[in-house]
């Protein structure tokens, strides 16, 4: 599958560990993720940095992450869904449109017969 990160949303940031998540996560607002191994590895980024901010501010109540693949991803604190800090919309992308391929296409086939451009 392919997905796209369509929107990032950053929560009112309360703290600086608050606000260094942030920052690192707008960064991936409209990025394309080409497989599913991509997403994991978004994942996995996000893993490593929560834990890495974590350790910057251990006095703090610890971010952790849940994710949902069809639909979301969400940094939020000690595990409470209503405490958001980060959430990522991710969108399935279904199809590709390019403009210089399909002027090369002289023919198609549209429910099993072939069509002629």
């Amino acid at each position: 599958m392919i997905y796209l990160v369509e929107r990032v949303e950053t929560m009112a940031p309360v703290n600086n560990k608050a606000k260094d998540i942030c920052k690192f996560c707008r960064d991936y607002k409209g990025c394309l993720l080409t497989s599913d191994k991509d997403f994991d590895d978004l994942v996995k980024t996000i893993k490593s940095v929560v834990r890495h901010v974590n350790g910057l501010y251990p006095k703090t109540k610890p971010f952790t992450i849940t994710t949902n693949r069809m639909s979301c991803i969400h940094v939020v604190v000690n595990g409470n869904s209503d405490q958001q800090v980060v959430r990522f919309y991710i969108t399935t992308v279904t199809g590709v449109y390019n403009d210089s391929i399909n002027k090369k296409i002289s023919h198609f086939v549209m429910n099993g017969k072939e069509v002629q451009l």
